[in-house]
């Protein structure tokens, strides 16, 4: 009986673990990938919107690229930061909003983010880390793949960097 009980468990160990090669498989050969794109000609107005805590170090690096992109504003919500944050930002040309305290019931980044999406004055609302790095293009791309899939709402993960 022993036996029988460790082959049915080997077998679904098995089982499951190629069930879960075949989703990986098939996500590495139909995931899309975003390419740079120009900006579309006829395009809404886009806020690119930075929810930002502590950010000081990594503003320099990343708020350039966001800058560059084209949006018809960058808005960065200092959320209370203990450090450079706010000036730094403000020093690379974004517009800082200081954050109003969390009210009950709410968590730190989701009322950082409803806090930036009432200022905003663009038709697309596009949220991204303080530490997510824009490349060239980038924009374009996600307004492509926006428009192309007649979408109201698109998620997009940035490619890690360690």
């Amino acid at each position: 009986m022993t036996r029988l009980t460790d082959q049915v468990y080997v077998c679904a160990a098995l089982l499951f673990f190629a069930f879960k090669g075949a989703v990986l498989l098939t996500n590495a050969l139909t995931f899309p990938k975003l390419r740079p794109r120009p900006l579309p000609a006829q395009r809404p107005r886009i806020s690119l919107l930075i929810p930002a805590r502590d950010e000081a170090a990594n503003l320099p690096r990343s708020l350039p690229g966001m800058l560059a992109q084209g949006a018809n504003e960058v808005l960065v919500l200092d959320d209370a930061s203990s450090d450079d944050t706010a000036r730094i930002a403000r020093d690379l040309g974004a517009v800082v909003l200081s954050g109003a305290a969390l009210p009950d019931g709410w968590y730190g980044k989701p009322w950082a983010c409803e806090q930036l999406g009432r200022a905003a004055s663009g038709d697309i609302l596009i949220f991204t880390d303080a530490d997510v790095l824009w490349h060239p293009g980038a924009l374009g791309a996600v307004l492509h793949e926006l428009n192309g899939r007649q979408a109201d709402l698109l998620t997009v993960l940035p490619a890690p960097t360690t």
